[in-house]
């Protein structure tokens, strides 16, 4: 069977490494391809924990987005809380906006009326959503079997490709390569065993525990080994 063109595109935009605008342009294309006026592709960061960075891309109205972060609503929006819990799609309505009625009404007043969020994940602990909407014809059961393999497939083409642009620049110890005995003694570490007990069960001393430690803290710019061990979980780095 011949690979659909919208597929091969997303190769091809994969493999040519392009810029982060490029490779929203390529989930524009497809979201105006299937008939949706405007598209945005978020991504929240695994790490701080605390205050995680949410990066952004979108072509929505200039009025719709200066009101989105004029009124901070990326600290309310109910869909990036279901992008970082779930992985099923999300239709927009006033039952998925139930806990920021106030944006879903603004919503609506700037013309955008339906919209579709399929969330995707990277390896690296990331996590994105891909959302088309448009501000007349509501999304039908007909509509959304016939594009839920496109959906996918684009959400997870351009996740790979932006993560790969965005993630590096911003966690930069991402890319660390932590060796296999750094891995062995943080997966340990996670169990909550101390130095003195990771050496037993790994039959190496104290201090060779402690200093597969410190070189992974310094990979991974953390403060302690508990910071140590819960960015490389989050980051993916531990296997």
């Amino acid at each position: 069977r011949p690979m659909e063109p919208w597929k091969e595109e997303g190769m091809h935009a994969l493999l040519q490494h392009p810029a982060e605008h490029e490779f929203f342009s390529y989930c524009a294309a497809n979201a105006k391809a299937i008939g949706f006026d405007f598209c945005s592709f978020g991504i929240a960061l695994p790490v701080p924990i605390s205050n995680p960075t949410i990066i952004i891309l979108n072509d929505y109205p200039e009025d719709w987005w200066t009101r989105y972060e004029t009124e901070n609503y990326v600290s309310v929006d109910p869909t990036i809380r279901h992008a970082v819990t779930s992985t099923d799609r999300l239709l927009w309505s006033s039952e998925a906006f139930a806990s920021a009625p106030e944006m879903w009404e603004d919503v609506k007043a700037h013309g955008l009326h339906h919209g579709w969020g399929q969330p995707t994940r990277d390896d690296n602990g990331a996590k994105g959503m891909l959302t088309i909407a448009r501000g007349a014809g509501a999304i039908c059961d007909a509509e959304l079997t016939a594009n839920a393999e496109r959906m996918n497939y684009v959400a997870q083409m351009t996740m790979a490709g932006l993560t790969n642009l965005v993630v590096s620049k911003v966690i930069p110890e991402s890319n660390s390569r932590l060796t296999p005995r750094e891995k062995e003694v943080l997966r340990w570490a996670a169990d909550g065993k101390t130095s003195y007990e990771i050496g037993r069960i790994l039959t190496i001393s104290n201090s060779a525990v402690n200093f597969h430690i410190k070189n992974s803290m310094i990979k991974l710019n953390a403060n302690n080994k508990t910071h140590a061990v819960v960015k490389a979980a989050l980051l993916g780095l531990l296997y």
